[in-house]
């Protein structure tokens, strides 16, 4: 059975959707943090661990997202994906 070549392509398009703004985001957070690094915070219980985390995915995701949305909303609506 041959796969059509347009079927590979649309996965690949979506796999590049999905990806792109995770890298993007996680790009831009490292330099952000490469120019403002994070203080040091003691930690005086386990409780207080939670806290003091960074979140670097969740971050980087919405930050590749607050990038990425309005290209991807851009061609939505002039009819590049569907």
């Amino acid at each position: 059975m041959k796969t059509a070549i347009s079927a590979i392509l649309s996965l690949l398009l979506l796999v590049v959707i999905v990806m792109l703004p995770l890298i993007l985001g996680m790009a831009i957070y490292r330099i952000y943090r490469y120019i403002k690094p994070l203080e040091e915070v003691q930690v005086n219980h386990i409780t207080e661990i939670d806290k003091v985390g960074d979140r670097f995915f969740l971050k980087s995701l919405v930050i590749g997202w607050l990038v990425c949305g309005p290209a991807y909303y851009w061609m939505y609506q002039s009819g590049i994906f569907f």
